[in-house]
């Protein structure tokens, strides 16, 4: 089983925490959900043999009637001079669970 903590939007309310926290807890390779309004957030434990890609988990969310507020990070990576090593970070980076894309500033690259 893996675990998943994410923010979700549009619990406003204990009922709505509670009926999506229902609804997953129904659904096919969702093991545990708990979601909770107060702080807008949902934590999931779900096999990966079922559910292996973050777009399952989305779309199960957005069918209850709430969404995945989408989330830009900007991360240093240092030791890229090379386009070698910037690949590798690039292929690493995409195959995290739930990030959708990475771009790579060449001339910030160091």
């Amino acid at each position: 089983m893996n675990e998943l903590s994410l923010r979700v939007s549009g619990l406003t309310c204990a009922a709505c925490a509670t009926g999506l926290t229902r609804y997953l807890s129904k659904q096919s390779g969702i093991r545990t959900a708990n979601a909770s309004y107060t702080n807008a957030t949902l934590f999931l434990e779900y096999d990966p043999d079922i559910i292996s890609d973050f777009s399952q988990i989305d779309s199960l969310i957005r069918k209850a009637g709430f969404r995945i507020p989408a989330e830009r990070v900007t991360l240093a990576c240092h030791g890229m001079e090379d386009g070698r090593r910037m690949d590798t970070c690039v292929h690493a980076l995409e195959r995290v669970f739930g990030v959708k894309s990475v771009s790579l500033d060449e001339a910030e690259a160091t």
